[in-house]
């Protein structure tokens, strides 16, 4: 550790600590934070994830001032739904012989039980619990960040600055493992980056058990890590390189530890499937009670992850992409290489090493695996019929898929010459900084509802309409200005009229009415969409006959 490198910590602490404070007023139930306020109390309790009546009970008296409802409510969680032998509702599953469980996984919630304990026993809301928890986990990561990765000083306080930025301090509060999924998803980039496979194939497996799409991330690291052992214990390379060594110094996976750590994530990521299977007779138990659909992955949804103008990754963080997009651009522009260290040369003299000290010399290749790695992890994530779900500001799945882009964009940027990336590095800071300003830091106003439109789709959708159209999910539900049980699927009325208080200037028409809908308005343009729903954007001061109840 240089001698700047505890003042430096200690800032951090500082920072992270003041965070924390100003977070835990702020803690809430939230989202489906009933389901693992519940296992974290079964765990409490009795060391198990069965939520007994006593355990509902328990809870239902927690929340008796935020929730009163939840006691009569609970009565009917894991029994509204049969779908063969299961029983579902509220978030929850009864299993054939009677004992409930959510059918989210139940380790995140784990870990939250000794902060529940803590939290009952100086008498505090039991949502601070799970604050606590997050923290802990966002202190993990800054800590590796700042006294273990491989990279320049510099690198590490952007690459934190960021992660804070970029949605960390919007689902700090929540009662929620985005924090958790985000926290272990940067400390496997990291250690992976570092060429510590196993130890980052373990932290991918741990968030995979509440965010399976970590899963591919895991196995990209398994085949990284296997590829390089193999490598250096070829006989060539061993001579090259010295015995087991690498020219930059650091030792190369061997293979036997490997093995070990690959076998130990692939059991661990198993635990869910394994669990289920056991107790339910599923190995899924959300896509066996239909919250998930793999025909609903698309094209539309994906585009919609991170760049809807409601709900999208460019909502939180667009000064990330747009540093991408300038990154890239420094990159390819033959005529702005001068501005760059030129293609394929050595790594500059400095404090880079490892895996960052090989993205200097092919900045490319990183920066498109790190879009490929958000981009695949995004995909199984796009088949949940709960589209337009709870959220704060973004999308919390794009919340965790964005710290991949994060971190290349990190990475890719020391591959510039020292002006050019401290240049974009005050840009992407400067926009990060206006962002968090604007939602407030924990993205708690008005801006961040999921349930109303955001001013700039909302002026987009007034003045040319054309510009936005949205999964219907997120028109229909922002409209009503509340949530609907499943979805656009479910929509109690076939059109749907935006703005709601005026002359119509965009409409969302079902299948069975767009026909005529489109022979009367004579809208300036039709766009398909998913489920069967089209928007007509309407000429202005066009008249519209609506259709009764619209």
């Amino acid at each position: 550790m240089t001698a700047s490198r505890p003042r430096v910590v200690l800032v951090w602490a500082l920072a992270l600590g003041v965070l924390l404070a100003l977070a835990l007023p702020r803690s809430r139930i939230i989202g489906d934070g009933r389901e693992y306020l519940l296992y974290a109390q079964a765990f409490a309790s009795h060391l198990s994830p069965e939520i007994r009546p006593a355990d509902l009970a328990r809870v239902a008296g927690m929340l008796e001032r935020s929730d009163p409802g939840l006691g009569e409510l609970a009565l009917r969680f894991g029994n509204e739904q049969q779908v063969g032998a299961l029983r579902f509702g509220g978030g929850f599953v009864t299993a054939p012989d009677g004992r409930l469980y959510s059918w989210h996984f139940w380790l995140y919630p784990m870990l939250v039980a000794p902060f529940l304990l803590l939290a009952q026993a100086i008498g505090q809301a039991p949502a601070l619990a799970f604050t606590l928890c997050n923290g802990v986990f966002v202190a993990g990561a800054l800590a590796y960040l700042l006294l273990r990765w491989q990279a320049a000083p510099a690198a590490r306080a952007l690459l934190a600055g960021l992660f804070l930025t970029t949605g960390t301090t919007y689902y700090l509060w929540w009662s929620h493992p985005e924090v958790y999924t985000a926290s272990l998803l940067l400390l496997a980039l990291m250690m992976g980056s570092d060429r510590r496979y196993g130890p980052a194939m373990l932290a991918s497996a741990l968030a995979a058990t509440q965010n399976p799409p970590l899963l591919l991330l895991l196995g990209g690291l398994a085949v990284l890590g296997l590829w390089e052992a193999r490598r250096a214990r070829a006989p060539t390379r061993r001579a090259a390189a010295g015995v087991a060594g690498r020219p930059d110094g650091r030792h190369a996976p061997r293979l036997a530890p490997l093995l070990a750590f690959l076998a130990a994530s692939l059991a661990i990521a198993a635990l869910p499937a394994l669990f289920f299977g056991a107790t339910l007779g599923v190995l899924n138990p959300i896509a066996a009670g239909g919250a998930a659909d793999p025909g609903l992955i698309g094209v539309q949804r994906l585009m919609s992850m991170y760049f809807d103008l409601n709900l999208g990754l460019v909502v939180a963080a667009p000064g990330v992409l747009i540093g991408i997009a300038l990154t890239a651009a420094l990159l390819a522009v033959p005529w702005l290489r001068g501005l760059r260290v030129a293609a394929g040369a050595a790594p500059r003299p400095g404090p880079h090493r490892g895996f960052v000290a090989a993205a200097v010399a092919r900045p490319g290749p990183v920066l498109l695996a790190c879009i490929a790695i958000s981009v695949a992890m995004a995909l199984p994530a796009l088949s949940t019929t709960n589209w337009n779900h709870g959220h704060t500001v973004f999308s919390r799945y794009a919340y965790w898929l964005g710290v991949p882009l994060t971190f290349g964009l990190v990475v890719c940027l020391q591959a510039l010459a020292t002006s050019m990336r401290t240049a974009v590095s005050l840009f992407v800071v400067g926009v990060q900084t206006l962002v968090v300003a604007y939602y407030g830091l924990f993205g708690n106003t008005w801006r961040g509802d999921y349930l109303a439109f955001k001013p700039v789709p909302s002026h987009l959708m007034r003045h040319f309409p054309a510009l936005y159209n949205p999964v219907p999910e997120i028109f229909i539900e922002r409209i009503a200005g509340r949530e609907l049980p499943a979805g656009a699927g479910s929509a109690p009325r076939e059109a749907y009229a935006f703005p709601p208080d005026g002359p119509p200037t965009k409409l969302l028409v079902g299948a069975r009415l767009a026909d005529a809908m489109i022979a009367a308005c004579a809208p300036a343009s039709v766009v398909r969409v998913e489920g069967g729903w089209r928007y007509l954007n309407l000429r202005p001061g066009a008249t519209c006959p609506l259709p009764a109840g619209s």
